[in-house]
């Protein structure tokens, strides 16, 4: 509660102490400045957790999910700390209100809760995946990432080519400039090898700068910029609107409803390489134990896909699916937030942008490439 200018008010003094707030008096312009960019810093700075819970409804081994999103604002951050939390449902809350992490699942289904605990943050997890040398962070292992653009050669067509959004030399052509016009570094009409070698040179540093940004671990200094006993790494960016989104078993009541495409003969196995009937009943029997993926978009510029659950057929976890990892199977970033990545991660780089920010959809689409 601001008083300003006025004179000293017990009504305003004993409002603001009722609705837990603060009474604050000033005389001048100056005091004004000073107390509102202290009263905005306050609210940045402060965790939001936003529920953005998604609740799997595909199968009953998945039904016991929930996956929460929230992430810390961070002052002067061109991308802000994020996490996506798993728990078994009920979720778990702590004496302020908010899912309590501290009650463990455990790895054991037999005997560790199955219920109303936490099982995963994958911006924790994903951590031991980000090496200190970039080049050697991108690949197939599970300690490396997967972080894919897509390239584009014709203007309008989309190739079906995808490559990871890592460092390249000036010296492959086709691939650096196509990695340029799509960080926006050049103009989208700029030709293969039609620039001098000082000027490649310097675009591969620029493009090559915002990668390794990118990719690099980041860190929060909780406010104590001079104790690193409480700085907190970080790599997954806020989420923000971007709801998860679990992706597994074919879940398109009206598509099995219809038996689209069917055309009488039988399915054929699921483990042959012949698919047999092209019926989305058919599809559903292939793929009803698909890997469960948590997809979910970030303001660091990428879609990520989090590792939710495999089918196992031996062990604890024999003939359901396990309680996923957390870790990242792999992220996208789409070419369009490509300039808007560059610009947070470049040079000086910009304190905040928007960038995957909405929420995903899913859908299984049938794909004839022969048409027949």
């Amino acid at each position: 509660m601001i008083n300003f200018g006025g004179p000293d008010s017990r009504d305003l003094r004993t409002l603001a102490r009722n609705t837990g707030g603060e009474y604050i008096e000033l005389s001048n312009r100056d005091q004004l400045l000073d107390a509102l960019q202290n009263i905005l810093g306050q609210i940045i700075e402060e965790t939001r957790a936003f529920a953005s819970a998604v609740v799997p409804t595909v199968q009953a081994e998945e039904a016991d999910k929930v996956f929460v999103s929230n992430f810390k604002p961070l002052n002067q951050a061109s991308v802000w700390p994020g996490n996506v939390q798993a728990f078994l449902k009920p979720v778990p809350i702590d004496g302020s209100g908010r899912p309590d992490t501290t009650i463990d699942c455990g790895g054991d289904p037999d005997t560790d809760p199955a219920s109303e605990c936490f099982l995963w943050n994958a911006g924790e997890e994903m951590l031991p995946q980000v090496a200190e040398d970039i080049a050697s962070q991108f690949g197939n292992l599970s300690t490396q990432r997967r972080v894919y653009y897509s390239r584009l050669t014709t203007p309008g067509n989309w190739p079906n080519v995808r490559r990871f959004v890592a460092p390249v030399a000036a010296e492959e052509t086709t691939i650096a400039y196509d990695l340029w016009r799509g960080f926006g570094l050049t103009l989208a009409n700029t030709a293969d090898g039609s620039l001098d070698e000082d000027t490649e040179s310097n675009l591969e540093a620029d493009a090559n700068e915002v990668i390794e940004n990118m990719m690099a671990l980041k860190t929060d200094d909780n406010e104590t910029p001079d104790d690193v006993s409480d700085d907190t790494n970080y790599i997954l960016g806020d989420i923000f609107h971007s709801d998860p989104l679990i992706v597994g078993t074919p879940v398109n009541s009206k598509f099995f409803a219809l038996n689209l495409e069917d055309d009488g003969t039988d399915c054929g196995s699921p483990a042959s390489s012949d698919p047999g009937n092209p019926s989305y009943r058919c599809f559903f029997r292939r793929h009803q134990n698909r890997r469960k993926i948590v997809l979910v978009g970030s303001n660091d510029g990428m879609v990520h896909a989090i590792d939710g659950g495999i089918y196992r057929t031996s062990g604890g976890y024999a003939d359901e699916f396990d309680r996923g990892t957390g870790k990242e199977v792999f992220a996208w970033m789409p070419r369009d937030v490509m300039p808007t990545v560059k610009s947070m991660y470049g040079g000086l780089g910009q304190p905040r942008n928007w960038t995957v920010d909405g929420s995903l959809t899913g859908i299984d689409a049938f794909i004839d490439p022969v048409a027949d």
